[in-house]
């Protein structure tokens, strides 16, 4: 892994871990993780992404349940 996607991982796995403790409503932790993310993936911080499909198919290890409102670890 490259120092770049390990970079990513490592916000990824902090943004999982506030997301799922804030639940639909994210926190301001969470949100500024989403931030960071954005900009990560190589977008723009003010561009509207769907944030779920992108950790979901880029192989992040992670799937987003929308009846939980939670991140769940896949393999």
């Amino acid at each position: 892994m490259k120092k770049e996607e390990l970079q990513t991982q490592l916000i990824v796995d902090e943004y999982v871990k506030e997301a799922n403790k804030s639940g639909a409503y994210l926190s301001d932790k969470a949100m500024e993780l989403r931030d960071r993310l954005v900009e990560a993936f190589g977008f723009n911080s003010d561009e509207e992404i769907d944030l779920d499909t992108i950790i979901n198919f880029q192989g992040y290890g992670y799937a987003y349940n929308f009846e939980t409102d939670k991140y769940e670890r896949v393999a």
